[in-house]
């Protein structure tokens, strides 16, 4: 008997991290927007958060000056998440969070069209990750930019990572934790190592990723995000170019995580 793997509660781990966000991080967040995006605010702007997690990054278009934010996300865990900043830092008569998918494309649709349409390690969770892109398209206004990042794609790496996650999601909770444990080690050792090679202040070695991020849930989310898709840059590059998108920057990997694209629709 086939038993599926039970899905990753990605808003449980964002509840954990609003507990540790500070101004700093809300700081990196508005400041890794402007350099993807090429753009110092967002003045005019109507933003699209698809898949919002914890809701920062629609909090970062907020304070970026932007004239309308849309949330959305298909875990009611993680729209709560962006609902508690709301209450903290709001309210904003400009920002509507919503519970929805991205893989329901009439519902999609009538969300309407974004100067600026944001999904950040979102689509390749959605179990279906090649309709997500189908999907996003309908999002965004001709003219207007796609921001998107997804795992890299690492062969046989990522087909052992997809066995881990399911072990992972499959344990009961001590298991859970002994494995993020035992794969935080390990991203510990890495960057001690390399923050020593590197001459590197010590407060910078076990920082999170530059988006404002904490190591801890970056761990937690990479060890147990499931559904899980890869794919590589070529692969992204062609489909969206054969929709009339144009590549405006990229932020490769060399090894694991997402690789960013900033697409423009042609008009």
């Amino acid at each position: 008997m086939n038993i599926s793997t039970p899905t990753f509660r990605f808003g449980k781990n964002w509840r954990n991290y609003l507990k540790k966000i500070d101004t700093y991080k809300i700081e990196d967040a508005k400041i890794s927007l402007q350099s993807m995006l090429g753009i110092n605010d967002l003045t005019d702007k109507i933003f699209l958060d698809a898949g919002c997690g914890s809701g920062l990054f629609s909090l970062s278009a907020i304070k970026l000056g932007a004239k309308e934010v849309v949330s959305f996300d298909v875990d009611k865990e993680s729209t709560e998440c962006a609902n508690l900043l709301f209450d903290e830092f709001g309210p904003y008569d400009n920002w509507k969070i919503l519970n929805g998918s991205v893989l329901d494309k009439s519902w999609l649709k009538s969300l309407g069209k974004f100067d600026i349409a944001y999904s950040w390690g979102v689509l390749h969770h959605t179990g279906n990750m090649y309709l997500a892109f189908e999907n996003i398209i309908y999002t965004v206004k001709d003219g207007g930019l796609l921001f998107i990042s997804i795992y890299n794609d690492q062969g046989f790496l990522s087909r052992i990572w997809i066995v881990v996650k399911k072990i992972y999601n499959r344990s009961i909770s001590p298991i859970k934790f002994l494995i993020a444990c035992g794969y935080f080690s390990i991203v510990v050792l890495n960057r001690t190592i390399l923050g020593i090679l590197k001459s590197q202040p010590i407060k910078d070695w076990y920082k999170g990723s530059e988006r404002g991020m904490n190591l801890w849930n970056d761990t937690v989310d990479w060890v147990g995000g499931y559904p899980f898709e890869v794919a590589s840059a070529i692969e992204i590059e062609t489909f969206f170019k054969q929709r009339n998108f144009s590549l405006v920057k990229s932020k490769l990997k060399k090894g694991s995580g997402c690789n960013e694209f900033v697409f423009r629709k042609l008009q």
